[in-house]
């Protein structure tokens, strides 16, 4: 074992427990300390998750929001080179009932950030050039979910699939 694991060692667990890791650094190596190759990468995907209570202004129905929704799908995610799955559904039953629910699921951490930050608004301004129609659309589509959702991230092992 060389300095550099042992040091390596060390500030990893002063991190997950500093009073432990002290005692390490009072004391020889062990076997337990022994630097052991980093584990692969696991194989997963990231999927973030909306769920939000459906609201119709006047004048608008459910199957307005159903089309505008698929506009959107077929202009835009579709589109995405990062967007591994898109999957959009209302909730059936229960108390949330008048709820939509839409996943989105990537390849990485780094690609949920980038398509937010860079490929949505390209693929959004590349569907709709005339930046008033581009807004007037997002509003109308956005005016179908309550303001006030639930957004959740999952992390899904691929190995465990069918």
């Amino acid at each position: 074992m060389n300095t550099r694991t042992v040091l390596s060692t060390t500030l990893f667990a002063v991190m997950l427990c500093p009073g432990i890791a002290l005692a390490q650094v009072k004391t020889a190596p062990t076997a337990a300390a022994v630097a052991r190759p980093m584990a692969a990468k696991p194989d997963v995907n990231y999927i973030t998750q909306t769920t939000a209570k459906i609201i119709l202004a006047d004048g608008l129905t459910e199957d307005d929001m159903w089309k505008m929704q698929q506009e959107y799908f077929d202009k835009v995610l579709a589109k995405s080179t990062l967007l591994k799955h898109y999957t959009i559904y209302r909730h059936a039953w229960g108390s949330l009932g008048a709820s939509v629910v839409i996943t989105l699921e990537f390849g990485t951490w780094e690609d949920i950030n980038k398509f937010n930050t860079e490929e949505r608004e390209a693929l959004e301004t590349a569907a709709w050039p005339v930046e008033a129609d581009r807004k007037a659309f997002l509003k109308k589509l956005n005016s179908f979910e309550d303001p006030y959702h639930r957004d959740e991230l999952f992390v899904v092992q691929n190995s465990m699939r069918r």
